[in-house]
């Protein structure tokens, strides 16, 4: 079988003291175990919703919201300035903007995460 774990290669991996296996931030990176939205900091206070979606403070008692193409453009424009100008929070609206709509962004909706 390609691609399994042999013994030799399970004793390389997990710890000596039988703990659970370390991981760099690189290799965590490599798996899709870096920064999300449930472990990195967001500079609109944007947290993922036992509802489904995101939304500002985290609040699942707002419905979803759907993004029509003005702000799809709208939210693309703004991203893309905030990356370039290395303006966290713009980017962060242009997302919202792009996925939930203008009120995904004042906090009014849910945007969806993907």
């Amino acid at each position: 079988m390609s691609g399994s774990l042999t013994n030799d290669k399970l004793v390389n991996v997990l710890p000596q003291d039988g703990g659970p296996p370390h991981q760099s931030q690189e290799e965590a990176a490599l798996h899709g175990q870096g920064r999300n939205a449930f472990n990195s900091e967001r500079p609109l206070d944007v947290q993922p919703t036992l509802a489904g979606g995101v939304s500002r403070g985290g609040q699942d008692d707002i419905p979803m919201g759907k993004a029509s193409v003005l702000d799809k453009a709208t939210g693309k424009i703004e991203k893309i300035i905030g990356k370039v100008t290395q303006n966290a929070v713009m980017h962060e609206a242009g997302e919202l903007r792009e996925a939930g709509g203008k009120k995904a962004v004042i906090g009014e909706a849910r945007a969806p995460h993907d």
